[in-house]
């Protein structure tokens, strides 16, 4: 007869997970390979919307078409971080995970700023 053990663990259970790449990395690293790999998806990083069909490629910052530097919804807080007005200021931080890139595609939210 065998004897019971301390904790009855599903073998299977107890493997061990792989290691995390992005564990020894600062916040802030590991920050901007989350908003580079959202912006490969095509999607923005901060509003988390789809960017136009017609933005150009996160991976040209030199590439012609509109941008979050050119759209209505950029603004500077009062630290002179740019944000982004089209989720309503409540919804940005102090925090670098809310700044706005101004070489970023522009999402779907965006609109011209005026030329005045």
């Amino acid at each position: 007869m065998s004897q019971p053990s301390l904790f009855n663990l599903d073998p299977a259970a107890t493997r061990i997970a792989p290691p995390d790449p992005l564990a020894g990395l600062s916040t802030r690293r590991r920050l901007t390979i989350r908003q580079l790999t959202d912006l490969q998806m095509r999607v923005h990083p901060v509003t988390k919307h789809p960017l136009l069909p017609a933005a150009p490629p996160a991976t040209n910052r030199s590439a012609p078409g509109p941008r979050c530097g050119s759209c209505a919804h950029l603004y500077s807080n009062s630290f002179r971080f740019p944000k982004c007005d089209a989720l309503g200021r409540g919804s940005t931080t102090r925090g670098q995970a809310t700044d706005i890139r101004k070489w970023w595609p522009a999402c779907i939210l965006y609109q011209p700023a005026d030329q005045t």
